[in-house]
């Protein structure tokens, strides 16, 4: 008697083999290895996430300082800035009281540049002070900031860089 048709599902699931799958030696390999890239690429990823947030810092700061200088003219009276190293903060206020502003540093970043807390202040029209701010990430990355006094441009310098020749 002949034998009946097997359905293409039966003939698929005959060619399978019984030990066909992956075994507990190649699912600890392949882990293994994923642990290996992870340890030689980890180091350098925290390296960039701090760059990124050292380069935002100093990006905020400059609007905090923007912002500090246009509620001076606009409310026609002085604002005090105060640069805190020990907490990582700056404080903005006018000196009636009616505008207050503070910007927190995020984790694992700190002020280097100044070493003490100071004060600058900022009149309505007037030229806007020197500062110079210097800020450093948990891995060592240094980057500054200063204002021009001419413009009041926040600008970014490399504390790393050679001095340029006058």
């Amino acid at each position: 008697m002949p034998t009946p048709l097997r359905s293409r599902s039966q003939a698929a699931r005959g060619r399978l083999r019984p030990d066909s799958g992956l075994t507990l030696i190649e699912m600890l390999v392949t882990l293994a290895i994923i642990a290996l890239i992870l340890s030689i690429a980890w180091p350098k990823l925290t390296t960039g996430i701090d760059g990124i947030r050292l380069r935002t810092s100093v990006d905020n700061i400059a609007v905090f300082f923007t912002e500090a200088r246009n509620m001076s003219d606009r409310l026609q009276v002085p604002v005090q800035i105060s640069v805190l190293p020990e907490d990582d903060q700056l404080h903005a206020a006018t000196i009636d009281g009616a505008w207050r502003n503070v910007y927190d540093l995020p984790n694992r970043i700190h002020i280097l540049i100044p070493e003490e807390a100071g004060t600058v202040m900022l009149f309505p029209g007037a030229p806007t002070p020197g500062l110079r701010l210097l800020l450093e990430a948990e891995h060592g990355q240094q980057t500054g900031l200063r204002f021009n006094i001419f413009t009041g441009v926040a600008e970014s310098w490399d504390p790393n860089a050679p001095a340029s020749p006058i």
